[in-house]
């Protein structure tokens, strides 16, 4: 719609706001299905209802006290209705933009940065900060832009988890927006299948997905501290999608990778595959039933995805595939405001998330572990310090495997996990000279110290304010599944549940039954944004990673080169990683690690190795000690980290 027909619109919304009733009604109706997608505008036009005409004019009686009544009556219902139809459009709360700060926050010019997966995003997000947006306006932009442009790796048809930290009033605090199983799901759904077909039932189709939390939660986060409207956050993801973009390097190859699952669904290869073939790298990809679906969330908000026009596309698709999410569903989700995990190394002070997240909880398991060994005094590529570090990984993972689950369903002793007097014991099990034996390695009991493909967005701006947000909708393009008329690609983070007692994951990881499926718990995850801040109480970091498991070692490296090594950020970007889950009993190595003597002398210590050419696609900022504010983006991926 052109300018002029919007303004018309809300002209007539506020003539029914006075008491013209009808003129309300169809106004709002037309402003409701004027961005009907376009397979369903023809079917939008014909349940157009009949507007009520006006009365005829009548000679003017006595007005009489049964008369007052009822006329008081029939306007109470009007401002009754239009109050209904008003609470359906989402605003977030005025608030009065701070002024720029008097003094600079951060050293030299650079006052704000991003970081984040797709240099579109970053752009974005950036934006939103040069309008006098803060760190919030610009996480929220960004997010909604990876959903566009990094379907592979998160969309609003799947959740995630934020830390914020506000610098006025000094505090922090975590959003957990996780997928959630349905209510009509149980622990034996897929078990009660043969193992190949359970296997394929949670990874792929409409038995995969878990009800997304993204909207709710990004709208939750804007309402809470966002300065800039809500339509504006949404208008750089609505434009990507409607005009279209360039396919990235990692979009193609995900595209060519993805191609078995996405030919299966027929709304999922209508848009990514262009006559059964993948787009290329710099071919445009436009996606119309998405961008209506962005216009929707940006008049009404959570509601148009929970209960309004959304809702109901996606529940003819989970009636047409045989999925379990339901109207009672979506209404119930709700995103939780929860505590973050905290730990101390080396006089720095890390927030990160908890439960449901095993990432925050393990990431302080390993570094109060490590704390105990003088990295900090070792060479960067001293295979000592390698080894060292392996094994806090590979206990650190016993543990996750024997007691995580969502905390508000079972009992996890996260307390008791992230207790120094606790990773002093699991010290003394660490040899120096040798690996501990495969089959050795078991989960401790913290009990007795127990007192009461994801992408991620860093963002730091001129007020100190800081977001870490990691997103996903689990392996790479979900469950394959697109909601028919709105472009919606649906997660399949069901497979992040314990599926079938004692067989690995899509990660080949081996979970306890503390994450059992359970109707509206959320599985396990392990994404871990992360806020450091150092003795003096003063941000120095905003970290994280996709990744799945590896999520976890990432940051826990990353963490380890900028305060034991005192590196830049980049350069402790660019090093090559490690991971070791536990199970599968295997030391995974980057093969950009070629040095011969560090991997003679890890196979010497009794570490058996396992090469992959990469993983993680990391986002960092750091502040310096001198308070210059710096940051990168993972060079193994498409994005950037840029700064003004």
């Amino acid at each position: 719609m052109d300018a002029l027909k919007q303004k018309a619109i809300r002209w007539m919304l506020g003539m029914g706001a006075f008491g013209f009733g009808w003129w309300g009604v169809w106004s709002h109706h037309h402003l409701v299905n004027a961005d009907s997608p376009p397979s369903a505008r023809s079917h939008t036009q014909r349940q157009h209802t009949k507007t009520p005409s006006r009365s005829k004019s009548t000679k003017r009686s006595k007005t009489t006290k049964s008369t007052r009544k009822k006329t008081a009556r029939r306007f109470s219902k009007r401002r009754t209705l239009r109050k209904r139809r008003a609470s359906r459009f989402f605003r977030v709360p005025w608030r009065r933009k701070p002024r720029p700060p008097r003094r600079p926050v951060w050293k030299d010019n650079v006052q704000q940065m991003v970081a984040t997966a797709h240099p579109l995003a970053t752009q974005a997000a950036l934006e939103m900060l040069k309008q006098g947006g803060n760190a919030m306006d610009a996480a929220v932009a960004a997010g909604f832009v990876l959903s566009v442009v990094e379907p592979y790796s998160s969309g609003i048809g799947g959740g995630g988890f934020l830390l914020y930290y506000d610098a006025h009033k000094k505090h922090l605090k975590a959003l957990d927006f996780r997928e959630r199983a349905p209510l009509k799901s149980d622990p034996q759904m897929y078990a009660r299948h043969d193992e190949k077909t359970a296997e394929k039932l949670s990874k792929e189709g409409h038995l995969a997905a878990a009800v997304p939390g993204m909207v709710a939660g990004l709208a939750e986060a804007a309402s809470a501290y966002a300065l800039l409207p809500w339509t504006k956050l949404l208008e750089p993801a609505h434009k990507h999608a409607k005009d279209g973009f360039p396919v990235y390097r990692r979009l193609a190859g995900a595209l060519r990778y993805a191609k078995p699952k996405l030919r299966n669904f027929r709304a999922t290869r209508s848009i990514f595959l262009k006559k059964g073939k993948p787009f290329e790298k710099g071919e445009i990809l436009k996606q119309d039933h998405l961008a209506w679906t962005i216009s929707q969330i940006q008049r009404f908000g959570p509601y148009a995805f929970y209960q309004g026009r959304v809702a109901h596309y996606i529940l003819r698709e989970m009636q047409k595939g045989g999925g379990l999410i339901s109207a009672d569903d979506l209404k119930a989700y709700k995103p939780l405001w929860v505590q973050p995990v905290i730990g101390r190394y080396r006089g720095y002070t890390v927030y990160s998330m908890g439960s449901p997240s095993s990432g925050g909880t393990h990431l302080i398991q390993m570094l109060n572990i490590l704390s105990g060994f003088p990295l900090h005094k070792m060479k960067l590529r001293d295979p000592q310090r390698m080894h060292l570090v392996v094994e806090a990984m590979r206990l650190a993972f016993a543990d996750r495997a024997r007691y995580q689950g969502d905390a508000r369903f079972v009992k996890v002793p996260t307390h008791g996990l992230t207790s120094p007097q606790y990773a002093a014991l699991l010290r003394k099990r660490i040899s120096a000279q040798r690996a501990t034996p495969d089959g050795s390695v078991q989960a401790g009991d913290p009990y007795p110290f127990n007192h009461k493909h994801t992408t991620h967005v860093s963002i730091i701006d001129r007020w100190g304010n800081a977001a870490s947000m990691t997103l996903t909708i689990n392996t790479t393009f979900g469950s394959g599944v697109v909601v028919a008329g709105t472009g919606i690609l649906l997660n399949n983070q069901m497979d992040d549940f314990t599926t079938l007692p004692g067989k690995p994951n899509a990660y080949k990881l081996i979970q306890s039954v503390n994450n059992t499926i359970a109707p509206g718990k959320s599985p396990l995850s392990s994404m871990t944004p992360t806020l450091i801040f150092d003795e003096k109480s003063h941000l120095r970091g905003a970290i994280g990673s996709p990744g799945g498991p590896t999520i976890i070692t990432t940051v826990l490296q990353l963490i380890l080169h900028l305060i034991d090594q005192g590196i830049h950020v980049e350069e402790a970007m660019k090093f090559p990683r490690l991971h070791h889950q536990w199970q599968p009993a295997h030391l995974f190595v980057e093969s950009k690690l070629r040095t011969r003597h560090i991997l003679q002398a890890l196979k010497k210590l009794g570490h058996t190795l396992k090469r992959k050419p990469w993983w993680g696609n990391a986002m960092a900022l750091w502040v310096t000690k001198s308070r210059q504010l710096t940051g990168a983006a993972d060079p193994r991926g498409d994005g950037s980290a840029e700064g003004f």
